[in-house]
């Protein structure tokens, strides 16, 4: 993670806030699978350098390899219970393919985790 810090301390030195920095080398940029799986592991250290951490691992080959060697079309459980588990450890943007399915992961996950009220709750219970 020590890299990661030098592209925090880079953009601190050119002034550039927070808020306006990203970094484009994540899961599978010059990784193999059990590099990706560890970065996944290890976000809350990405996390703590305090920017907004964005995920990109929808459908990634690292997924793929993981539950089987499985086609880039049959991935979307394994890009699902990633981002979930990402949100989990503090991603806070998550690019994905499957849009509504992912929305709908992350809130359910937010709503587990306290960080959301249900969009709905029709069974009071009075």
């Amino acid at each position: 993670m020590a890299a990661c810090q030098a592209l925090a301390d880079e953009a601190n030195d050119a002034a550039c806030p927070p808020t306006r920095s990203s970094s484009t080398r994540g899961h599978d940029f010059g990784k193999n699978t059990v590099h990706s799986l560890e970065l996944t592991r290890r976000l809350p250290e990405l996390c703590a350098l305090g920017y907004p951490v964005l995920v990109a691992l929808s459908r990634k080959d690292f997924l793929g390899e993981t539950i089987g060697g499985v086609d880039v079309d049959e991935r979307l459980e394994a890009s699902l219970a990633a981002a979930a588990l990402s949100v989990s450890l503090g991603a806070r943007i998550v690019r994905a393919h499957d849009v509504l399915a992912t929305v709908r992961a992350v809130r359910t996950t937010e709503a587990i985790l306290g960080w959301r009220l249900p969009a709905v709750s029709a069974r009071g219970l009075d």
